[in-house]
């Protein structure tokens, strides 16, 4: 519900940048009617030209023997037949056809010297230039290719409006971009800058500055929304739990980062301080922490007269022993002697695999158990500082501890599940060496609440796409593509497609080709262009949001 209120509150901004977008794009789309009109229609084909017999595909007879050809005397030239052409021809590399030009002319002009002429046709070409080249004086070649126009090659043209608009938002979008450029290019190589200059302009304004518009928008909404409401991703008591932790996080750095590697231990030494106080053993219980290590507060002569021995018997060892765990726990060798364990329990899987020698393995083995049992002494010494076993285990880090715990010695005891392995996860705590890294640990773990809402969120609108997509299209695009919509799995995987970018112009020309009338191929590429652009412009501004609040 938040999520659509901030919507809401930032439509009007899209709307406008949209409609810039709009804008622009229709005066690219008109400025390339005006340049490439009919451009990408023309294509290489073949002429009638000789060939020899064993290059055709059904002929096969002695004339093909290897060893007759690699006979001197043996007459090639008789074994040529005609090709009738008429095909288009097939490039060597992507995009495996040849746009091309034509020129106007009469074979007495000054183009002969330029580019190859079609006599039949009565203009010049641009195709096979090469061949045409390939001579000592530069030209005059003979070239078994004209140009013609064969069609479009699909949507994306600039032969009227509707098509020119799909050319720019394609290469806005930069999926296929290349295929656009790649056309300008080859069908009008006089105005090769002129092509490349207004394609990068294309990239600038749209991709660059409107599209960055959208996240000015949607960033800057969501931060009004924060100062408004606490949060735009958040429930009022998330985010003042949220707020709480950025705090604490911000004003002790050092002991924010210490936190998740378990090195810090706020809840336990609160803990100690109450009972402390209410048994009288403090009268300023005040635990500070300098370079990792607790110390108390100077205690008054009555305080420094009550000691652990004055206690009885348990309750005096057992103060003491929580004593003695915390001031292990606080001493700088604690972190150190523990991330080493980690180090060597990483070394040890490295060195686990099928090819390593016996010693390896061997050493690998040893290392996983002495590291279990390092690791149970760790849990054990945490659990004798805690105040009571609720504090304990109220500590999701200790949660997350025994739990490790308990899957490794079940690896251990059965090698063939590779359940020790687990213990890698343990990895993360190297991170209190690198406190800007765990920082960026500690926001990312801020933002999974909000980041939650958001995937519920957008789970919605693509199941919507997806159920309308199945009405729109059913099992037409199955024999197109196999991004389609031919059931609910599939549609939700196409739905995915267009989300993350990845050729989702080829589902947007399967889905047009599906209509017969322009208003359901103009209906088909509205409703996935809409997805692509929510998804993309939207939707992922959302999740830069996320991040920023954070």
């Amino acid at each position: 519900k938040t999520i659509i209120i901030t919507l809401k509150q930032g439509l009007s901004q899209l709307l406008i940048v949209f409609a810039m977008l709009i804008f622009f794009c229709t005066c690219f789309a008109i400025f390339g009617m005006a340049v490439f009109q009919n451009s990408f229609s023309r294509r290489c084909v073949s002429l009638a030209h000789p060939v020899p017999v064993c290059s055709t595909d059904s002929t096969f007879s002695e004339t093909c023997n290897i060893a007759n050809f690699s006979d001197p005397t043996f007459s090639n030239e008789s074994q040529l037949i005609m090709e009738p052409g008429g095909e288009t021809i097939i490039a060597g590399a992507y995009p495996w056809e040849e746009y091309c030009k034509t020129y106007a002319g009469d074979n007495t002009s000054d183009l002969r010297f330029e580019y190859p002429y079609d006599p039949v046709q009565g203009f010049y070409h641009t195709c096979g230039l090469d061949v045409f080249r390939d001579t000592p004086e530069g030209y005059g070649g003979v070239v078994y290719q004209t140009c013609e126009v064969v069609g479009n090659p699909g949507f994306a043209h600039y032969d009227h409006i509707g098509g020119a608009m799909l050319a720019v938002f394609q290469s806005t979008s930069g999926d296929g971009s290349y295929d656009v450029l790649w056309r300008m290019l080859q069908s009008e190589p006089a105005i090769f800058a002129l092509s490349f200059v207004f394609f990068f302009i294309i990239i600038a304004f749209n991709t660059f500055l409107l599209l960055g518009l959208f996240v000015a928008v949607v960033t800057g909404t969501f931060s009004r929304v924060r100062q408004q409401h606490g949060s735009a991703f958040l429930s009022h008591e998330e985010s003042e739990t949220a707020s709480a932790s950025a705090y604490s996080s911000s004003s002790s750095p050092r002991k924010g980062l210490r936190g998740i590697a378990g090195g810090y231990l706020p809840n336990i030494t609160n803990a100690l301080e109450q009972n402390a106080t209410k048994k009288g053993q403090l009268k300023h219980p005040h635990l500070h922490s300098h370079h990792h290590h607790f110390r108390s507060s100077r205690p008054t002569s009555s305080a420094r007269a009550r000691t652990p021995l004055d206690l009885d018997g348990e309750e005096a060892d057992e103060n003491l022993l929580q004593r003695y765990a915390l001031g292990f726990m606080a001493s700088k060798y604690f972190t150190h002697f523990f991330s080493f364990a980690i180090v060597l329990n990483l070394v040890a899987a490295a060195a686990d695999q099928p090819d390593t020698t016996a010693e390896w393995r061997d050493f690998a083995q040893w290392a996983y158990i002495v590291c279990c049992g390092i690791f149970w002494l760790e849990l054990a010494v945490r659990f004798t500082a805690a105040s009571s076993f609720a504090s304990f285990q109220d500590d999701s880090f200790h949660k997350f501890e025994f739990v490790v715990n308990v899957v490794t010695l079940a690896g251990l005891t059965n090698p063939t599940t590779r359940l020790e392995l687990m213990a890698c996860l343990r990895m993360y705590r190297l991170m209190v060496y690198l406190p800007t890294l765990q920082a960026l640990l500690v926001s990312a773990l801020a933002s999974v609440s909000a980041i939650m809402n958001l995937v519920v969120f957008l789970l919605i609108v693509a199941i919507t796409f997806n159920v309308t997509g199945r009405y729109l299209f059913g099992k037409q695009m199955d024999e197109l593509t196999r991004s389609n919509f031919g059931s609910f799995q599939e549609g939700l995987i196409t739905i995915f497609q267009i989300l993350t970018g990845d050729s989702w112009s080829g589902v947007l020309y399967a889905s047009m080709s599906t209509k017969d009338s322009n208003f359901g191929q103009v209906f088909a590429s509205v409703f996935i262009s809409g997805w692509f652009t929510f998804a993309n412009v939207i939707v992922y501004n959302l999740f830069i949001a996320v991040i920023i609040e954070n």
